[in-house]
């Protein structure tokens, strides 16, 4: 988990080259991963369809908007249908919020492929999360952050942060209220 962090925080800390520097050290930090992690990025981690994959993923991502490089997309891309089929089924669901995050992915490969596969698999995620036979809440109603007994009523910022930028840009994208509020109100119970 610590390597998977740091090379979040780099991705994201040098995403813009400062000033004088000839290079962008982010995008040649894409690029390292894309090299070293064939077929997808799943050969670093072994977690298969979490976080542990999104969160750099995400951050590359943000690299692709500002400089359009197509390896990114295809990288991104590649990760995603090694889960997703093509009527945007997701296999290895887990009953984990851990499990949320790479929908964030899904979400941006529809914005830039147009694909409904990638909007079918979003939405599945979101029915997923709220059924309420698969995971368990707080008496306040907060997710668990994963479904076992070490985690028994426990609500932590890192499953908000699973879940909820996921269910904001998808219910902001497909005008979906209830997604939205869903998001604000486990924020708030967080905080709370």
């Amino acid at each position: 988990m610590i390597r998977i962090s740091l090379l979040l925080f780099l991705l994201i800390a040098i995403s813009k080259p400062s000033i004088g520097q000839s290079k962008n050290v982010a995008s040649e930090l894409s690029d390292a991963i894309i090299n070293r992690y064939q077929p997808t990025i799943n050969a670093m981690t072994a977690k298969g369809w979490d976080h542990s994959n999104s969160v750099i993923l995400h951050a590359m991502e943000k690299i692709y908007l500002q400089n359009k490089n197509p390896k990114y997309l295809k990288y991104i891309k590649d990760f995603v249908d090694s889960y997703v089929d093509d009527k945007g089924l997701i296999t290895d669901l887990k009953t984990e919020l851990d499990g949320i995050h790479p929908g964030i992915l899904c979400l941006f490969l529809y914005e830039e492929t147009g694909e409904l596969k990638y909007k079918a698999a979003a939405t599945q995620l979101k029915e997923y999360l709220f059924d309420t036979s698969l995971f368990n809440k707080t008496p306040e109603g907060g997710y668990w952050h994963k479904n076992n007994d070490h985690y028994n009523d426990v609500m932590t910022i890192d499953g908000v942060y699973m879940a909820n930028p996921f269910l904001l840009k998808y219910g902001i994208l497909f005008n979906d209220k209830t997604c939205i509020e869903f998001a604000v109100d486990q924020t708030l119970l967080i905080a709370s």
